[in-house]
């Protein structure tokens, strides 16, 4: 199944109206659901009703069945964001999803990945007194970078260096408590080889010291442009 089509199927355009998504992200839900049907056999009309009228322990099979079908062909990132993207669609369209979400969970973890999400070992975590003193020991550039790494989750080489000024949602000059970064999915290579645009924030501290960083350039004659 084409996902383009997909992309102009009501009940994909209904979650993109809902939910505000971007072009990136649209796409993204697209894929999701054209993979799910071609799953199934079904088109997406005739998939969404056969959905409807199953049971919750019959929706939790499919999901089984999707896993166990997808696992030998998709990595496990890829499967893990696709059968959420799956799980928005289905509920805006219809199907009380959020009850048994936390049981597909649990059988993505059984089929796909033992470990489900990583777990994060206390060796792997920078404490802030430790992120305090490498912003006071580094220059502006590399305080800017760290603050919104920290912030955001990003990693430095999928798109923490490859961050531009149009990716930042909200303009940088409002009092806001958070900004939105969108990332595409062009920066969003990651350790599996797939895409995966989403979108994330970053503090008002680490908005702070970008705008110092930007100002720096711009007192040097940078002209700042949305591709800087």
């Amino acid at each position: 199944m084409d996902w383009r089509e997909v992309l102009a199927h009501p009940s994909v355009d209904r979650v993109v109206r809902v939910r505000g998504y971007s072009q990136n992200m649209a796409e993204h839900l697209a894929k999701a659901v054209a993979n799910f049907c071609d799953f199934m056999g079904y088109g997406v009309d005739e998939a969404l009703d056969r959905i409807r009228g199953m049971s919750s322990e019959e929706i939790i099979g499919l999901f089984r069945d999707y896993f166990i079908k997808r696992k030998p062909v998709l990595a496990p990132k890829t499967i893990w964001n696709w059968s959420n993207a799956i799980k928005i669609w289905l509920y805006e369209n219809g199907v009380d999803i959020d009850p048994i979400s936390k049981k597909i969970t649990r059988e993505y973890r059984r089929y796909v990945s033992h470990r489900g999400i990583p777990r994060l070992l206390k060796r792997d975590i920078i404490e802030k007194d430790e992120i305090r003193r490498i912003l006071l020991a580094s220059d502006i550039r590399t305080r800017a970078l760290i603050a919104v790494l920290a912030s955001s989750g990003l990693r430095v080489g999928v798109s923490g260096l490859r961050l531009q000024l149009r990716h930042f949602r909200d303009p940088l000059d409002k009092e806001l408590p958070c900004y939105m970064l969108e990332i595409p999915e062009e920066l969003t290579k990651a350790e599996y080889g797939q895409e995966n645009p989403h979108i994330t924030f970053i503090s008002r501290e680490a908005r702070d010291f970008l705008i110092a960083y930007l100002r720096k350039r711009e007192s040097m004659g940078e002209k700042l442009t949305p591709e800087s």
